[in-house]
C-alpha cells in the first residue's frame, strides 16, 4: 500500500471511530488529562499497523482493542489510584471539582449523539 493509500485509509478509520474511542476512554480513564495522550497513542499505533500493510477487518473493534490495551498499560503504570469516601469530610475540594467536571463533560458528549 502506498503512503497516499495508507493515509486515506487512516483518515477514513479515524473519522469512523474517533468519537466512539473518545467516549470509551473518557468513561474508563481515571484522569481526564491523560485521555488525549492515550487517544493519540492509539491512533499512532493504527497508522503504524496500516503502514505495515496489514488488513483490518473490523475497524471499530480493532481500535477499541488498541485503546483498551493502552488504557490498561496506563493504569498499571500509575499504580492503584487514591480512593476517597464521599461521606468523609475532605478539605481538598479539587477532587470533587474534578469528579463534577468529568460528569458534566461526559453528559455533554452523550447528549451530542
Amino acid at each position: 500500500m502506498s503512503t497516499h493509500k495508507t493515509l486515506k485509509e487512516f483518515e477514513k478509520i479515524y473519522e469512523d471511530t474517533y468519537h466512539t474511542t473518545l467516549k470509551y476512554l473518557i468513561g474508563k480513564c481515571p484522569n481526564l488529562d491523560d485521555v488525549n495522550d492515550i487517544l493519540q497513542e492509539t491512533y499512532m499505533d493504527l497508522y503504524q499497523i496500516l503502514n505495515k500493510k496489514k488488513k483490518i477487518n473490523d475497524e471499530k473493534a480493532f481500535i477499541l482493542g488498541i485503546a483498551k490495551n493502552k488504557l490498561k498499560k496506563y493504569i498499571s503504570s500509575k499504580g492503584k489510584g487514591k480512593t476517597i469516601s464521599i461521606f468523609q469530610k475532605n478539605e481538598d475540594k479539587e477532587i470533587f471539582m474534578e469528579i463534577d467536571a468529568r460528569y458534566r463533560y461526559r453528559s455533554r458528549l452523550y447528549q451530542q449523539e
